[in-house]
């Protein structure tokens, strides 16, 4: 069993990524930045951390992203500036920054409601197939909040995950 901190940030910045090989036209977007930290142990004041100490390492890392074009903005003046991209350059700046006891376990950006790109955690030992089945289960888990659209896409998402030709590695691109 370990504790875990989520801290929530957010920055608006536009930006214009690449499919394959078409850049779209710049559009923004109010981005939502959690930073997900664990531990074994609580210190002797009964904190795993202290949330601000988590989130002005945050700040500093999207800070200069704040009211900017990404394309036009380090690293992503140089890489495709994806919420996927986003996400492992926050998790891979801040996993060396975080406070004694807390490990980073996952960063998550969101760049729109119910659009969510994940680094970290455990992704990286999961099969495809169990991480599209996590997804289905997060995704039945938060039906209620969703818009009736959107949560009519549930039924459709296990009738696939069900099929026989997608219980094997073809349904990569589900899970990118």
């Amino acid at each position: 069993m370990s504790f875990e901190l989520r801290i929530e940030r957010t920055f608006s910045a536009a930006h214009a990524i690449v499919i394959q090989g078409e850049r779209e036209p710049l559009h923004g977007h109010d981005w939502r930045v959690l930073v997900a930290v664990r531990g074994p142990q609580l210190d002797q004041e009964e904190l795993l951390c202290d949330f601000h100490a988590i989130e002005q390492q945050v700040d500093g890392v999207i800070g200069p992203f704040h009211n900017a074009n990404l394309n036009e903005t380090a690293p992503f003046d140089q890489r495709n500036p994806t919420a996927e991209a986003i996400a492992e350059h926050v998790y891979q700046t801040l996993v060396d920054r975080m406070p004694q006891g807390a490990s980073l376990h996952r960063v998550e950006i969101g760049e729109a409601p119910g659009c969510t790109a994940v680094y970290g955690g455990s992704l990286e030992s999961r099969s495809r197939g169990s991480t599209v089945l996590s997804w289905v289960r997060w995704f039945s888990s938060a039906r209620p909040f969703l818009p009736h659209s959107v949560a009519r896409m549930e039924s459709t998402m296990l009738w696939m995950v069900s099929l026989p030709e997608n219980r094997s590695n073809r349904t990569a691109h589900v899970d990118s």
